[in-house]
């Protein structure tokens, strides 16, 4: 299961130039979170409340919180934090020529670069930061179309492994409610010296362009998207054992082999 998972559900119905309703739920695991656990509970109400309302200001400042709250929940051995509240969505665009939106937790930055100095051993292998395993869900609920355009995504589905790290996204996008999910996973404690040359190789055709949401004026009928792992919608129970976080499939090569179509994008 994700060390961290971040489920965000934005509800910007009324009109995209005005604050959203904003959720904000992050599931944390690991042995670091019963830390948190203990040191939550040995506080006060009001001091949880204040210390949940720091650790938000940090991860999400453009939240302007109505409540927060956390619990531990045994059968996930999970810390959620929850944040509620209204926020304001950065649009970008015209009326004339629609506006657009770059999506929250849906891109991915691409792995940097193993190269060592010459004076090191080029054949030892390259370590990985193992277990790591992140996941992000957003929701944004957007207002209705007004017959001259469509909201439409531009994005591709994600399910690849580049130097030992699996990296998935699902894009759905139906009844003006968009849903996506990404997240990446170490495969492995290390790769090899020719797997990191692999990957090294495959940089620069990792598609870095950001996803977004548009008003597309080209497009008359309604635009949907199918992702089957988020078929559920709002069903979607983020603490179960097995989540759309998993993806298709598990597995794949470490070095670079691509499991699925579509390439990463930041």
């Amino acid at each position: 299961a994700p060390q961290m998972l971040a489920v965000l559900d934005v509800d910007m119905t009324g009109g995209i130039d005005k604050p959203g309703k904003v959720a904000l739920r992050h599931i944390l695991r690991g042995d670091e979170t019963y830390g948190i656990r203990t040191a939550l509970a040995a506080m006060s109400a009001e001091d949880a409340e204040r210390a949940v309302q720091t650790y938000f200001r940090q991860q999400a400042a453009w939240i302007d919180p109505d409540k927060v709250d956390w619990r531990f929940d045994e059968k996930a051995g999970a810390v959620v934090l929850n944040i509620a509240g209204t926020g304001k969505v950065d649009w970008e665009g015209s009326a004339e020529d629609g506006m657009r939106h770059d999506v929250e937790g849906a891109g991915f930055y691409a792995p940097d670069l193993r190269k060592r100095p010459k004076e090191q051993d080029q054949a030892a292998p390259w370590a990985i930061t193992y277990p790591r395993f992140r996941c992000w869900s957003t929701t944004l609920r957007l207002p209705r179309p007004d017959g001259a355009w469509q909201w439409n995504i531009t994005g591709k589905r994600v399910n690849r492994a580049l130097g030992g790290v699996a990296y998935w996204r699902g894009i759905a996008l139906k009844d003006n409610v968009l849903r996506t999910v990404m997240s990446s996973r170490a495969l492995t404690p290390e790769i090899s010296a020719a797997e990191a040359s692999v990957a090294n190789e495959a940089i620069p055709g990792f598609d870095n362009k950001i996803s977004r949401i548009e008003q597309d004026f080209a497009i008359k009928a309604p635009v949907g998207r199918v992702e089957p792992l988020l078929a559920e919608g709002d069903a979607i129970d983020w603490l179960a054992s097995v989540t759309p976080c998993d993806g298709p499939a598990r597995g794949g090569s470490a070095a670079g082999g691509q499991a699925g179509a579509g390439d990463a994008a930041n």
